[in-house]
């Protein structure tokens, strides 16, 4: 494994993820608490609450059309064991950047929860010739794993994406391409 030199912007894309998803947690958990005339928005520079927010139908209209095209968590019905999220963050242990991580982790993901492919998500990750699993992991590689499991849309949630190479695979069809890792769906 080539050692690289302190990097500080995936220092920074890694906080930035961590702290989205502690923001979205107590977003979520404050959200049950309050109601549309305590809960407060900063829209076009100004303080308002829901309820005026719900005044102007424009508004309402374009936040309703916003929120129904977010995709949907594929993987947010997953209960990962501890050692399940340790085998998977020492496979993207020697995987870069931090999206790329993220990435192999969802195709890991992806074909446990793909029909095609059998068994537990180690079984998955331990098939001979699919996955390069590690003795070591870190912080970050952890983050990784978690930020796929919050349903991050590095690969737009797409869970046809169950392939990744850095060579010449040629099975399934081309999807996207992160650094030097192709992904390819099954079909």
């Amino acid at each position: 494994m080539n050692t690289k030199k302190f990097d500080p912007l995936s220092w920074i894309v890694t906080a930035l993820v961590i702290f989205l998803i502690i923001c979205t947690a107590i977003i979520s958990i404050n959200h049950s608490k309050t109601t549309k005339e305590d809960t407060r928005f900063i829209r076009k520079g100004k303080i308002c609450t829901l309820a005026t927010i719900e005044e102007d139908s424009k508004t309402l209209a374009s936040d309703t059309v916003e929120a129904s095209t977010e995709p949907d968590n594929p993987y947010k019905e997953l209960k990962l064991t501890q050692d399940e999220k340790k085998l998977l963050a020492r496979m993207v242990y020697s995987e870069a950047p931090f999206e790329g991580q993220v990435a192999v982790a969802q195709v890991a993901l992806n074909r446990y929860l793909h029909e095609s492919f059998n068994g537990s998500i180690s079984d998955i990750i331990s098939e001979p010739g699919q996955f390069t699993v590690g003795k070591r992991y870190g912080d970050s590689q952890m983050a990784a794993v978690e930020t796929a499991l919050s349903g991050a849309p590095v690969l737009d949630l797409n869970t046809d994406v169950v392939f990744f190479s850095t060579g010449g695979l040629k099975c399934g069809t081309y999807y996207r391409t992160i650094e030097n890792h192709v992904f390819r769906t099954y079909s």
